[in-house]
């Protein structure tokens, strides 16, 4: 895989939330934003189960 942020992502556990946010915060720092991907998120979740 090419450069971008994943080496960024390196030590962090995807699946806990505060690495989540940090992962997030490292592409936009911004509370806003990492409430906009969090429900996107949420919402794809929710809709994914139900199929």
């Amino acid at each position: 895989m090419g450069g971008g942020a994943t080496p960024v992502l390196r030590g962090l556990d995807l699946r806990d939330g505060a690495d989540w946010t940090q992962a997030v915060l490292h592409y936009n720092a911004s509370d806003a934003y990492v409430r906009k991907v969090f429900n996107v998120a949420e919402a794809y979740a929710r809709s994914a189960s139900r199929g």
